[in-house]
């Protein structure tokens, strides 16, 4: 079962997740909480269960004792001194110095076995020396930079994308969703427009390319287009989000009011009918995931709409198929 993200309490799966202070985060939502900078684990810093950059973590906090400087789930004062072996009594500048040849207390470093002296990186419950944690292929570090890992090792954004071409073959490869437009693995969010599933970045006009993330959009022939484009590639103006223009066109009275069930606002233009409710397009989502679904197919779970993968995972296949209709006003 699906943790939820302790910042927006939506599931978060696997694909999306990045794991710290004892949380599943998505990746997007794992943010400084002072300047909302984009974290990734083992490059942060943590004072009372909240994540930092280092940069604020060292303006707000600098000289609160050890561990300042420190990563992940060592950013604990207490916790960093029992593995230095310091304590607050007036032994402490003793053990300090005999401690280093004895490094017996010392966590060993993931990559080179060698004892972490300094800052340690803790990724997926392993400890690295900064300057071990690298990328697998172009051996930059990663530190402070999003990382992604392939199999048992770690790629920065760009080899993977690299990567991904060959290790087709992969487990890891194997059970992340393709995008439907470019057929690679989808290692970030994922939208589902009409049973296909889709980087956001390829959501996007077959003729102009503009994204169509949260905007009026046509499906025609398994294409999508923006309302500019949808006339060139058709002379019949199609309605959002349907399979075919014929048996999902509606008239509706034009002077009828509709509100969203999800937002409560007015509909003013595009509108999907299901499940005797009435929403914009944009608010038609799956109810566990969030992500937006076809009024043509979908899957009913105690009177709420949810997509094909939530549920299986979630509503453990008992969900009704159904579908609703869309049409202008």
């Amino acid at each position: 079962m699906s943790k939820r993200c302790p910042k927006c309490n939506r599931a978060v799966y696997f694909n999306e997740k990045i794991t710290a202070l004892g949380n599943d985060w998505h990746k997007t939502c794992f943010k400084c909480t002072s300047c909302n900078k984009r974290l990734v684990a083992g490059a942060f810093n943590e004072h009372d269960n909240d994540p930092y950059c280092k940069k604020c973590y060292n303006n707000n906090f600098r000289g609160t004792g050890y561990g300042s400087g420190g990563l992940s789930s060592y950013t604990d004062h207490t916790e960093v001194k029992k593995k230095m072996g310091i304590t607050t009594d007036r032994n402490q500048t003793t053990q300090r110095k005999s401690y280093g040849q004895n490094t017996q207390n010392f966590s060993s470093c993931k990559s080179c076995s060698k004892p972490i002296t300094g800052d340690i990186m803790c990724v997926d419950g392993d400890d690295y020396h900064e300057s071990c944690f690298k990328c697998a292929k172009c051996r930059n570090l990663l530190k402070n930079v999003e990382f992604f890992k392939e199999g048992r090792f770690y790629y920065c954004g760009e080899c993977l994308k690299s990567q991904e071409r060959k290790v087709v073959n992969s487990t890891t490869s194997n059970t992340l969703p393709r995008c439907t437009k470019c057929s690679r693995p989808i290692t970030g969010d994922v939208m589902e427009v009409d049973n296909q599933e889709l980087h956001e970045d390829c959501f996007c006009c077959n003729t102009c390319n503009v994204k169509l993330l949260n905007k009026e959009f046509f499906n025609h022939e398994n294409h999508f287009y923006c309302g500019n484009c949808i006339e060139q590639a058709t002379q019949t103006r199609t309605v959002v989000s349907s399979k075919s223009y014929s048996t999902n066109t509606t008239s509706r009275n034009m002077n009828r009011k509709y509100n969203c069930t999800i937002c409560n606002l007015s509909i003013t233009s595009g509108i999907i009918e299901a499940m005797g409710r009435h929403y914009h397009p944009k608010c038609f989502n799956c109810y566990y995931c969030s992500k937006r679904i076809s009024s043509t197919l979908f899957y009913e779970y105690n009177n709420k709409p949810v997509c094909q993968r939530c549920n299986s995972f979630k509503c453990n296949n008992g969900g009704t198929k159904s579908s609703g209709k869309s049409f202008q006003l």
